[in-house]
């Protein structure tokens, strides 16, 4: 459960230590730092997509200075919540910025 949880926010895994007479479970949060990058990333990537709404996660990788695993979990956070959609079939897919 904690696991699923920490996965849904997008922040480190708990540590579960084992002691003689039970267990430590360690939680971390985001510093607000964390969060400043992740809405600033999010903001950026809702730009680069009006303005090519067919640019792609390496693109918005290298535009905006990330990792193109950090563009896929904030492109699959921003789908989540209905700010962007992906439309057409493979070959012809782009980008829509709904809000």
């Amino acid at each position: 459960m904690l696991n699923n949880t920490s996965n849904a926010y997008s922040i480190k895994q708990p540590k579960i230590e084992e002691l003689q007479k039970g267990f430590r479970v360690t939680l971390y949060k985001e510093t607000t730092q964390e969060i400043e990058n992740k809405t600033t990333t999010k903001h950026s990537i809702c730009q680069l997509i009006r303005e090519n709404k067919q640019i792609t996660r390496i693109e918005l990788a290298q535009k905006i200075g990330v990792s193109e695993s950090a563009i896929k979990q904030q492109l699959a956070t921003l789908k989540k919540a209905g700010t962007i959609k992906r439309i057409g079939s493979t070959k012809d897919e782009y980008w829509l910025v709904i809000k």
